[in-house]
């Protein structure tokens, strides 16, 4: 099996991934495409940094991995 780990593209179907991983780890508190890129596009990058990694076999996207935000020291 070929695994393929890969920076988080603004694409839809990058988005419709995250949510659809993100609600499948935590079905209690789900979320929507549109709450999921409202929060990414007002996400404060001038201060903090924030990566998104998605991995899977071929172009299906079974995982997720957050960087968490941190602020890079100045």
């Amino acid at each position: 099996m070929n695994l393929r780990i890969r920076e988080f593209l603004e694409t839809p179907e990058d988005f419709a991934s995250v949510v659809e991983i993100d609600n499948a780890c935590d079905p209690e508190h789900p979320s929507t495409m549109k709450e999921f890129r409202y929060n990414y596009e007002h996400f404060d990058r001038k201060r903090y940094v924030l990566r998104y990694y998605l991995g899977g076999k071929n172009r299906e996207n079974r995982g997720l991995r957050l960087l968490p935000p941190y602020a890079p020291s100045v």
